[in-house]
């Protein structure tokens, strides 16, 4: 894309144009003219792509191109690119925290810029200042503490997040890590605080990724869940409200409250968006239940009495009579203890 009238002359292009050039290789692949400062799109079929007859699959795909060369190669996420970022519809984003003052950053940043342009258009590189006090509403990585440098990819589909097995961050490195993920082969990064000692001497239970799944999934008591994220203004003004609903079911034997912070611990079904409510009712069957009804003490109290009355769907049972419990996310745990 240029307004040169030389490359222009020198191209054949007419201004306000966009030119494409066919090819065998890729459908919509860059052509980048350094030298020209000229981008040129190819157009070419792809093998294994159902195209509408109307067209529709290329003007997507031309869309998710063009959209995609918006950003540059690494985009450093702030409140003005985050808009940007989320435009792009591309569904695979890799992390990288670190602060930018640091000795080790201007090499770190090249091998992850170099690393970057063999996955445009399939990862989106993305730049975390730590160092920016604003960055801990990074909203959609949900991370709070970490040892800088970090990498991670997330899956905005699925809220999946995968941490990149090896601590130097080479080219190398990036590129194996990447190609990992792509291939279906990266180890999902489950991460979780410890479970506190205290946990259940509030009128508010806290759960932690180590002990979610076993603590929800049992045929004895209901679970009312808030996820919540700390940053958060909603989640902060909703915790008083949340403890007062604990309180009134303090002395409940088959009704327990609840709280889980979204920041410190992943839970595979639970989404990104915050604050989030989720009962799990009692019973031999399971099926979870959203709230999405006001977020009043009165609102939330009836909501639960009536659900908690209410026989869920048939769900997986084990041996035992009891609810299969996802032991997959368990083994997959690594705790920001075992990180250091």
């Amino acid at each position: 894309m240029t307004a040169s009238e030389d490359i222009c002359a020198n191209y054949s292009i007419q201004k306000n144009s966009l030119v494409f050039k066919k090819s065998k290789d890729s459908l919509f692949a860059p052509i980048v003219d350094k030298a020209n400062s000229l981008i040129k799109f190819t157009i070419c079929p792809r093998d294994n792509n159902e195209v509408l007859e109307d067209g529709r699959q290329n003007k997507l795909d031309l869309t998710r191109l063009i959209k995609t060369f918006t950003l540059d190669l690494v985009t450093e996420y702030d409140l003005e690119t985050s808009v940007k970022i989320f435009d792009v519809p591309v569904e695979n984003h890799i992390l990288l925290f670190t602060p930018t003052n640091s000795e080790t950053f201007n090499a770190i940043y090249e091998n992850y810029k170099s690393a970057a342009v063999e996955f445009r258009g399939k990862i989106t590189f993305i730049l975390v200042d730590t160092n920016e006090t604003r960055n801990g509403r990074f909203e959609y990585s949900l991370m709070r503490e970490v040892d800088v440098p970090a990498m991670r990819i997330l899956n905005l589909t699925s809220h999946a997040k995968y941490k990149m097995p090896a601590d130097e961050v080479t080219v190398e490195n990036l590129k194996e890590f990447c190609q990992s993920y792509l291939n279906g082969k990266a180890k999902l990064y489950l991460s979780s605080e410890e479970i506190p000692e205290d946990r259940d001497k509030m009128p508010v239970n806290v759960l932690v990724g180590k002990n979610f799944n076993r603590f929800v999934f049992n045929k004895t008591m209901t679970v009312f869940v808030m996820f919540y994220a700390p940053w958060s203004y909603d989640c902060r003004k909703l915790l008083p409200i949340w403890d007062k609903l604990g309180e009134q079911y303090e002395g409940c034997k088959d009704i327990i409250i609840a709280k889980t912070d979204v920041t410190a611990n992943d839970i595979l079904s639970v989404g990104l968006d915050c604050p989030l409510f989720r009962l799990f009712p009692a019973g031999p069957d399971y099926q979870d239940v959203a709230y999405a009804r006001e977020h009043t003490l009165e609102a939330f109290s009836e909501f639960l009495e009536v659900q908690s009355k209410t026989k869920a769907e048939p769900g997986e049972k084990d041996p035992s009579g009891g609810i299969k419990e996802d032991l997959g996310q368990k083994e997959t745990v690594i705790t920001e203890k075992e990180e250091l």
